[in-house]
């Protein structure tokens, strides 16, 4: 990152749609750094997400500030590939 902005080139953080999960990791990661930009609505309206603590609000989401990537989540609300192949 350092070596970027020496550079004069701009970095950016984004993603998609992968939940809260890599969303809370991906928001960490843009706490550290501090990108120029940085778009991280993944996880904003997906329906049954396992991954919950994320707070969206104005345009904005908020590091968590629990333990970790400061989110909880519930095992029991995923499927594995193998459990739909049965």
């Amino acid at each position: 990152m350092q070596r970027c902005r020496e550079a004069g080139i701009g970095v950016m953080i984004g993603q998609m749609n992968e939940g809260g999960v890599a969303t809370a990791a991906a928001l960490h990661l843009a706490a550290a750094i501090r990108p120029r930009f940085a778009e991280l609505y993944g996880a904003d309206g997906l329906a049954d997400d396992p991954a919950a603590g994320l707070v969206y609000e104005d345009g904005r989401v908020e590091v968590p500030a629990g333990p970790g990537l400061g989110i909880s989540f519930d095992a029991q609300q995923t499927q594995t590939l193998w459990e739909d192949m049965r």
